[in-house]
């Protein structure tokens, strides 16, 4: 009996448990479906809204490689959170000023991409507009931050790598641009390191770097000495001598850091220098306040080396589909020399400066001496950088001046000029 009665019970409150819950469902669908203004507006679009599963930064420039994602859930969450306070403000872009890419993946399968600058100001390529979201840059500056740490070198004096990077040690160095990575040995130098690949795969890799050709151009790279990664600059031309026997490489290459010098001259090489910064991070910053002068010697020092990365700063944005020009007339040139650069004219927007330099072509028979090369600047106010026109450039380097008399020791002329070894 007084089983019977406990079921019955258990019964009896189980059923008002359910007509409870009934209810309570009853009541709230009740409120979905005729009291909207009881309700958040934004319900249901939270609940349609698909999920923030990761976001993913890279450098704008193709030739870096390397990019962060963010998966942790609480850092995904804070990013959801501040989107929406985004606003739209309308403005065109200047692509060379453009310096991240930002992928938003969402559990759907969509995704959402952004381009940003340098600091972080945002551009919605899809509205064709800027946007302004302070709490979405305080979010995300940690990420960039590590990757730029990741991928560039410190910015080291050459006093300080001298002692963490002593002769008969090795390291690793990583070409900024392809992403190899070889082993090289300190076999001497006293003004910077010179050095040997390790192996015949070492040999290879650095050839690799250089196209296939040995060459006194400059590369910038970063040297990883146990946890410190360092701004460097390196050439690829195997000359004097060496200790390693069996690696079929001839002499040594030399590596420049941060006021590092040629041995002859004692002096740094522009050339070096330009890549050391390029290897740190630092050369857009440089680029952005150059004063006509060092804008121009920017230019000029990237067009020897053949860098194309520096040049897509340095033109107008109508330029910049141009790159492949820039690189194949860079193909043209053994080196360039700049004897004297300075500004002639200057206002706010226009600049006009003379470059003395000599040009060594790949043909010696259109090497030129230009005595006062008139290259001009443009920019549409203060707050931008300086920009140059390609084609004109090219056009009077390739006519304009003095042809130069020939010279048998080109080589010795190259190394000398820029090495110094």
């Amino acid at each position: 009996m007084g089983g019977f009665l406990f079921i019955s019970l258990t019964k009896k409150y189980f059923v008002f448990a359910l007509l409870v819950v009934i209810i309570v469902i009853s009541i709230a669908v009740g409120k979905l479906l005729f009291c909207p203004v009881i309700m958040d507006k934004n319900f249901f679009l939270q609940l349609l809204k698909p999920k923030l599963v990761s976001v993913e930064i890279g450098f704008i420039t193709p030739e870096f490689r390397e990019t962060i994602t963010i998966k942790n859930e609480k850092d995904l969450k804070q990013i959801g959170k501040v989107l929406p306070a985004s606003k739209i403000i309308a403005g065109p872009i200047k692509r060379r000023e453009i310096f991240w890419w930002i992928k938003l993946n969402y559990s759907n399968q969509s995704s959402a991409n952004f381009l940003a600058t340098k600091g972080l100001k945002f551009y919605d390529p899809s509205e064709e507009a800027w946007i302004d979201n302070k709490e979405l840059v305080n979010l995300l500056v940690p990420f960039t931050n590590r990757l730029e740490n990741n991928f560039f070198g410190e910015f080291l004096d050459w006093n300080e790598v001298n002692s963490l990077f002593p002769k008969n040690t090795k390291a690793e160095v990583r070409d900024l641009e392809t992403g190899i990575i070889l082993q090289v040995f300190r076999y001497g130098g006293i003004q910077h390191a010179d050095v040997e690949p390790v192996t015949l795969d070492d040999v290879q890799k650095l050839k690799n770097i250089f196209d296939g050709s040995w060459t006194w151009k400059r590369r910038a790279v970063v040297l990883t000495i146990g946890e410190r990664r360092i701004a460097a600059s390196m050439n690829g031309m195997p000359h004097d001598g060496g200790k390693i026997r069996d690696n079929r490489f001839i002499g040594h290459f030399c590596i420049h850091f941060r006021d590092s010098k040629i041995h002859k001259s004692l002096q740094p090489d522009p050339g070096h220098q330009l890549m050391v910064k390029k290897s740190s991070g630092l050369i857009w910053n440089d680029l952005k306040y150059a004063c006509p002068d060092d804008f121009v010697s920017i230019l000029l020092i990237a067009l020897s080396n053949g860098d194309s990365i520096v040049a897509r700063y340095v033109f107008d944005d109508n330029e910049i589909e141009k790159s492949h020009f820039w690189t194949a007339f860079a193909k043209k040139i053994r080196f360039l020399q700049i004897n004297e650069i300075r500004t002639i004219e200057e206002n706010e927007t226009r600049a006009t400066v003379k470059a003395f330099i000599s040009v060594y072509f790949f043909d010696p028979k259109k090497n030129l001496q230009h005595h006062g090369l008139r290259i001009k600047l443009n920019r549409p106010n203060t707050e931008s950088s300086w920009t140059a026109d390609l084609e004109n450039l090219a056009t009077s380097l390739e006519s304009q001046g003095e042809t130069v008399e020939k010279r048998s020791n080109i080589e010795d002329i190259a190394g000398c000029y820029y090495e110094g070894e």
